[in-house]
């Protein structure tokens, strides 16, 4: 019986961070759909060679 407490306990203590770790797992497994961050950023044309500085 004293066995089955102490593993609920240690269960109990250890639960949100089992918690957190699987939700990071989760996140990071799922495809992203769309641009990571909300700035958008204006193409710039590549400089080439004949164009003068």
């Amino acid at each position: 019986m004293m066995v089955f407490v102490g593993q609920a306990v240690a269960i109990a203590a250890l639960a949100p961070a089992l918690g957190v770790t699987a939700q990071q797992i989760v996140r990071a497994a799922r495809p992203r759909s769309g641009p990571a961050s909300g700035h958008r950023v204006e193409a710039v044309p590549d400089r080439e060679e004949d164009t003068p500085s």
